[in-house]
């Protein structure tokens, strides 16, 4: 079967996988849980699997918009909290492991970016 994209107008038609090898590129434990819930019916199964597919890649851009929201939020309060732009040089509470991503990601746009670097760099300028 062919799985490209088709069209017809100018809505695209997206040809539901339908692929025996999609099994065998699964994970035994990923595929069982599609299985399972088709009650052993492999075609089923792989169907399912790419309804999955093609859902997750209908909500990817919602999540990226959401994502981008939430830390430029999370940028705005710590730095309204601290009381400056470059809140990770203020006092902040964080644990180890969060003090040490915060000054491995500084660390990393200040060698990209050089002077240039910046709080807005640092939220990714978004």
């Amino acid at each position: 079967m062919d799985n490209s994209t088709a069209t017809e107008g100018t809505q695209p038609i997206i040809c539901p996988i339908d692929d025996p090898a999609i099994p065998c590129i699964l994970s035994l434990d990923r595929h069982s849980t599609y299985l399972d819930a088709c009650n052993g019916d492999q075609g089923q199964a792989v169907r399912l699997y790419a309804w999955n597919v093609a859902i997750s890649a209908a909500l990817w851009g919602g999540f990226n918009v959401m994502e981008v929201a939430l830390r430029n939020t999370m940028h705005t309060q710590l730095a309204r909290w601290v009381g400056r732009e470059d809140w990770w040089n203020g006092k902040v509470p964080l644990f180890p492991f969060e003090q040490q991503k915060v000054a491995d990601v500084v660390q990393a746009m200040k060698q990209e970016k050089g002077s240039a670097f910046s709080a807005y760099a640092l939220q990714g300028g978004s």
